[in-house]
């Protein structure tokens, strides 16, 4: 028996009262509960299905497919139910759900946990959907000789070709490698879409964001914001990021403030 002082026990009782309670409660009446469930399906005991669902989460997925194909089902997440839809139908009814239904936007921020992951500011104002929906991809056609030309450099460096010989690389870092240079043609350009600490600094930080994101989601909500503190790095990599940026950027407010829009050096626009 644990010899806990009169405060503790008043502090465990007010965590009990605050968050427990209301946690079981919310989760006990949600509509949820009517989606078949692959594993344990109670308040408490879910949990214990979402710990072993790190590991087999592709059997469970997998054994609900077999039993629920053409409907749905659920699996346990430490935060979360995950519903999985099957069926043409319902991919159909939800390709046609409305935003305000359906919302891409909200399913992000919620596995990236973006508030944290990537900043608050990115969640309140999503402004880079709206530049990679509508005027970055309207653009592609005048940069796809840009494109063109950073996947050959790309190749050459990475993927070098070598008469009547095999060349063994590693798939995954190439292709990381290939993505990253070639997408930031296209966002910063020349040279620094070729620079090795920009390169890498975009890769390190995604691989960040997914593994805190993920850590993250493994703890009740009101624990996040302070737990964020010791799994990102949000600051450190601004910080990094705008040492290449911030030249970048001021140059060319200079010389749109000197020239205007007939720079002749002035790069393709995608707004």
């Amino acid at each position: 028996m644990f010899d806990l002082s009169p405060i503790s026990w008043a502090l465990i009782g007010l965590f009990v009262a605050v968050y427990c309670i209301p946690a079981y409660l919310q989760a006990a009446r949600s509509p949820i509960n009517k989606i078949p469930t692959i594993g344990p399906s109670g308040v408490f005991t879910s949990y214990y299905g979402a710990l072993k669902g790190i590991w087999r989460t592709s059997q469970m997925i997998r054994e609900g497919y077999e039993k629920y194909y053409g409907g749905t089902f659920k699996i346990p997440m430490m935060d979360r139910w995950s519903v999985i839809v099957t069926g043409p139908e319902l991919f159909d009814e939800i390709r046609k759900g409305a935003d305000d239904e359906l919302s891409f936007h909200d399913a992000v921020n919620n596995t990236l946990q973006v508030e944290f992951t990537l900043g608050k500011g990115i969640q309140d104002d999503p402004y880079h959907i709206h530049t990679v929906r509508t005027p970055l991809t309207r653009s592609l056609a005048n940069r796809f000789p840009e494109v063109q030309d950073e996947i050959a450099a790309s190749f050459i460096e990475h993927i070098p070709a070598k008469e009547d010989e095999w060349l063994s690389v590693p798939a995954y870092d190439t292709v990381l490698q290939l993505v990253v240079g070639t997408s930031n043609r296209l966002f910063v350009g020349l040279p620094l879409c070729r620079d090795p600490d920009y390169r890498k600094l975009n890769i390190e930080y995604t691989r960040e964001v997914v593994k805190a994101a993920f850590l993250l989601t493994q703890f009740p909500v009101f624990l996040r914001p302070f737990l964020a503190k010791v799994l990102t790095n949000i600051d450190i990599n601004v910080k990094r990021a705008m040492r290449h940026l911030g030249p970048l950027i001021e140059e060319r407010l200079a010389r749109e403030k000197q020239f205007g829009p007939e720079d002749p050096e002035r790069p393709v626009c995608i707004v």
